[in-house]
């Protein structure tokens, strides 16, 4: 049962310019090989991780300490308290290990170990910022926004979400008991789960634009991206770990974007056509005998308003999908000639699937694309 506490936080008393430096609390554990981003240590090993997962607290501590507003502080388990528990490489140069405020998180799933750091920094102040490790270079606006939420924005509450469900920063100017008890925590539905609480409680919330995280290889070749030339200001230290162990040639080439497919028309069909996406309606089928010895193949005529070309088809599948009158969607398939007139061979590697709507036209079988024969040129 949920402790139930009045709405909304009580008001803030002082003058603006009386206000103490407002706690950012970054949450980590000591890195150590084998334990740190080990998500991304199966592709990169665990010391590029490890350095990585270094880097990330060290970009943390450069971009808090530049703002006056704020103090860093260094919220880490019962190993992480010792001055030399992380090593120098975690903090930013002119930053002494032993001169980091590091608070103790409390015993308890994520929910406890937030109440309780949040609840230290309220002793001392009217705010409290916490922020993941896992997301350098997050624009420099980003704290300012849930800063100015917090004071002089009417915010109670701030959260930044992630693209992966949870959030990168959570501010509040409060916490009652049982603020974040028993929410789901690293699940798609964190953030949501989160802000519906808050508004139960009758907080005035501020949400942030949404961010990422860098827990997996497609994130880490996004980071790469984002910190190349003059990028590389936003999360210094992360952009050297990446010259220094050559990650950019560890993880090579970042993984071609995703796009709709770009269907074409059947009279832009060419004899050396790859990669071929076509909305068509079938409009017959036959078995055909191959010229040399093999078992028979089935082809079908299939057009759209701009002309009729012959599928070649492989499989089962494919053919009891193609029947005559049914709107079909077709892709990645090729081009061939055979005895010198196109197929379209539709293979293992080809989708062929009823189209996702009706297909408001008529093949115009006048134009039959099969028909035409070519021949190699000597040139």
């Amino acid at each position: 049962i949920l402790a139930q506490a009045e709405p909304g936080c009580p008001p803030v008393t002082r003058a603006m310019a009386e206000l103490p430096k407002v706690p950012v609390c970054v949450f980590a554990k000591p890195p150590l090989p084998g334990r740190a981003k080990t998500r991304l240590a199966a592709k990169v090993g665990n010391e590029a991780a490890c350095s990585l997962a270094t880097a990330f607290i060290s970009d943390f501590f450069a971009d808090v300490l530049q703002r006056p507003w704020a103090t860093p502080v260094l919220a880490t388990t019962e190993d992480g308290l010792a001055a030399d528990a992380f090593p120098d490489a975690a903090f930013p140069p002119g930053v002494a290990p032993g001169g980091v405020t590091r608070w103790l998180q409390p015993p308890g799933d994520l929910g406890e170990k937030l109440e309780g750091i949040v609840r230290r920094g309220l002793e001392g102040s009217d705010v409290v910022i916490c922020v993941g490790a896992d997301s350098p270079g997050r624009p420099q606006s980003r704290l300012e926004e849930a800063k100015a939420a917090l004071r002089g924005g009417g915010a109670e509450a701030v959260l930044g979400p992630t693209e992966d469900g949870g959030y990168d920063i959570l501010g509040l100017r409060c916490c009652p008991e049982g603020l974040l008890a028993e929410l789901p925590w690293s699940q798609p539905t964190t953030f949501e789960a989160t802000l519906g609480r808050f508004e139960e409680r009758g907080m005035k919330v501020t949400v942030l634009e949404r961010w990422w995280d860098v827990d997996e290889i497609e994130d880490l070749h996004r980071l790469q991206a984002l910190l190349q030339g003059a990028g590389a200001r936003r999360a210094p230290a992360t952009a050297a770990v990446f010259g220094r162990l050559k990650l950019s040639a560890l993880l090579g080439p970042p993984p071609r974007p995703l796009r709709k497919p770009q269907f074409r028309t059947v009279a832009e069909v060419r004899p050396d056509s790859r990669g071929l996406n076509l909305l068509v309606r079938c409009v017959s089928k036959a078995t055909v005998q191959p010229s040399k010895a093999g078992p028979a193949l089935l082809d079908a005529v299939c057009g759209d308003a701009s002309g009729v070309v012959t599928l070649r088809l492989t499989s089962e599948a494919h053919a009891a999908a193609c029947e005559p009158g049914t709107a079909l969607r077709v892709q990645n398939a090729r081009a061939i000639i055979v005895e010198g007139f196109i197929r379209i061979v539709v293979d293992k590697w080809a989708v062929l699937k009823p189209a996702d709507s009706a297909l408001d036209f008529e093949p115009l079988v006048s134009n039959d694309v099969s028909a035409l024969e070519f021949e190699r040129s000597s040139s």
